[in-house]
């Protein structure tokens, strides 16, 4: 890239997003402070969030907020300890035994002794009510996509069917569906929304909108064989207290003043005020760097409700965004490109892909373009993000490598709630910056985004209706006919068609001071307060 047009986009990064009103509000950063201090025999830690929390009922729409919380609250049937783990492998939680019937069918059994924190008795008939609910609700395409049936054995027994077999779809829907009293939710005047009846370690005794969320641990909670408790279920405290601050600046600020313990996923612009050059804590703060499984990348809206089903105007973007610059500009160098649309850590990820993804090129954009029947600075488009720290600076970025090759872009940012319920509008947007999480295999990122079986508007990431990408998604997944080979192809035909553009994973950085001896986390890069280790 010309020194000239770094200088030029770095000005872009400084200066306020384009946004489609025109204009972006500036808000004064609040002051956090340090929080009261309790007697000395209540254990209690303060989490930095940099997302608001959201819905914390057991369906909620899935958000980065939400993931900081959730596993306190609410528990599966079993929990990933490690990225990639069989079932073998996995923390068993709600389920005592699980039986493999064959590719598509397991039965499992949980405890008969399961109560939430309000003491209703979860039986097998909640969990099939919970699997139901989650795949009728709309938000979690996977469970929706992939449950073919559930069904009551006994008292404390389900057989669980998929529609398919697919490597890692049974461990996946073990872990992602939380499990409710159906009693208790149809009792819960706003769904569990703002108060949760939890099966989980932790129940909620504060929750501000945007702001705090308070909790408690369950005195009473159902697992009383320590043996038998999965790692996130140990309640090593009293109450945990979320904060939600989203100014990266003011996340450092709270940590160096003690108003929090743990900045849940502090920006790269910030870490260095604790880390090492050689990626340790400075003295009195631990550092946990993680990638885990979390891509980002671009989704294209393939619709006819946008310019972007013309295949060659989607190459012509991709050839225009340089994502070294974006790693650079946008994360300060804390990430690393990818090749496809998913996590470079996963088991399946062929590095040969790196090699010639997209290759930076504006001339070939600005030829693309014109083959696609567009004059310079003729075509605007739009790129919808969810408000974070990061998100627009990404946006920015790419906004200024579509202007150097004559595309006009406007920035749509919202907040989870509205991003959650837009990104599934295709007259809403044309672009949008979306995450997506794996388990370990690539083929499971894909899966969520690209599957269009039983979903009438085609994969909700980019709305593609696609014969062939749906058979070659099929062979790249399934348990008999997953391998190198079948993995390439879908890889190939991806990057062809170009519905999706792979852009980064990027460095999560988790900060702790003194009071943590060990810092915990999900696999998928969230740190777990309830879970870790204190001194």
């Amino acid at each position: 890239m010309k020194k000239a047009t770094i200088l030029v986009l770095l000005a872009v990064l400084l200066a306020p997003a384009v946004f489609a009103n025109g204009k972006q509000e500036t808000k004064t950063p609040s002051v956090i402070t340090p929080q009261a201090a309790l007697p000395s025999n209540v254990r209690s830690i303060v989490v930095g969030i940099p997302e608001e929390f959201g819905d914390l009922s057991p369906f909620g729409g899935n958000s980065a907020g939400r993931n900081y919380v959730k596993y306190n609250l609410w528990e599966t049937l079993a929990v990933y300890s490690a990225f990639g783990q069989t079932i073998d492998e996995m923390d068993l939680i709600l389920a005592k035994d699980v039986q493999i019937i064959n590719d598509v069918t397991s039965r499992i059994t949980i405890y008969d002794y399961i109560y939430d924190s309000e003491g209703n008795h979860i039986t097998a008939n909640d969990v099939k009510w919970s699997y139901e609910q989650a795949a009728a609700c709309g938000l979690f395409q996977k469970v929706t996509t992939n449950l073919k049936s559930i069904k009551v054995v006994d008292n404390y027994t389900v057989e669980l069917v998929l529609k398919k077999d697919a490597i890692g779809m049974l461990e996946y829907m073990l872990s992602y569906v939380a499990i409710a009293s159906q009693k208790a939710y149809k009792s819960s005047p706003d769904k569990m929304s703002t108060k949760p009846v939890t099966t989980g370690p932790y129940k909620v005794i504060q929750a501000i909108s945007g702001s705090k969320l308070v909790l408690q641990k369950n005195a009473d909670y159902w697992q009383k064989d320590p043996s038998k408790r999965a790692y996130i279920a140990k309640q090593p405290l009293d109450t945990i207290t979320f904060l939600v601050i989203k100014e990266p600046a003011q996340m450092a600020i709270a940590l160096e003043t003690g108003a929090i313990d743990i900045a849940s996923n502090i920006e790269p612009s910030e870490v260095s005020r604790f880390m090492n050059p050689d990626g340790t804590g400075k003295n009195g703060y631990q550092v946990s760097n993680s990638y885990g499984g979390m891509a980002t990348m671009l989704n294209f809206n393939c619709s006819d409700a946008s310019p972007l089903s013309n295949e060659l105007l989607r190459k012509a973007v991709c050839y225009a965004i340089d994502q070294k610059g974006i790693v650079e500009g946008a994360l300060r160098g804390h990430g690393t490109p990818i090749g496809t649309c998913a996590s470079n850590v996963s088991s399946d990820y062929n590095p040969e892909w790196d090699v010639d993804y997209y290759n930076y090129n504006p001339q070939k954009a600005k030829e693309l373009l014109a083959k696609a029947g567009y004059k310079p600075n003729e075509l605007t488009l739009s790129i919808m993000i969810q408000q974070t720290a990061e998100f627009p600076m990404v946006a920015q970025l790419i906004q200024a490598y579509l202007a150097d090759v004559g595309i006009k872009a406007t920035i749509l940012a919202y907040d989870n709630a509205l991003f959650s319920q837009y990104r599934f509008q295709p007259d809403l947007f044309d672009m949008m910056i979306s995450i997506m999480g794996t388990s370990d295999y690539v083929v499971s990122a894909w899966d969520l985004q690209f599957n269009g079986a039983d979903t009438p508007k085609g994969a909700s990431a980019c709305f593609v209706k696609d014969l062939k990408l749906q058979e070659l998604l099929d062979r790249a997944k399934g348990i008999h006919t997953h391998n190198q080979k079948t993995v390439n192809a879908f890889a190939d035909y991806l990057e062809e068609k170009a519905y999706s553009y792979g852009l980064y994973v990027k460095s999560n950085y988790c900060v702790a001071n003194s009071k943590v001896a060990k810092i915990v986390r999900h696999p998928f890069g969230h740190v777990i307060a309830g879970a870790c280790s204190y001194r």
